[in-house]
């Protein structure tokens, strides 16, 4: 079972949200609405999520999979780099 009620009377989902999961629920609920602000770059929720899901698809084409270990090395801004997320 995944979810229980709680003190409130409200059902609780007790699956672990990750990152990915975030946003991936961020991405639907909020669509184009702005997601993440960096000095004068903006992005939505919905494409913060697909540049998260082509990351994804990259890093997995290269064999990368659930579990391994990536780093990230960038000169650029993170937020330039958001779909390290994946």
């Amino acid at each position: 079972m995944t979810s229980a009620a709680s003190a409130t009377g409200r059902v609780m989902n007790r699956r672990v949200m990750n990152l990915a999961h975030f946003l991936r629920q961020a991405g639907r609920r909020h669509g184009e609405r702005i997601g993440l602000v960096w000095g004068e770059a903006r992005w939505s929720w919905a494409e913060l999520d697909r540049r998260v899901d082509a990351m994804a698809a990259a890093l997995a084409a290269g064999g990368v999979g659930k579990g391994d270990r990536v780093l990230v090395q960038s000169k650029r801004e993170w937020a330039d780099r958001a779909e390290s997320i994946a």
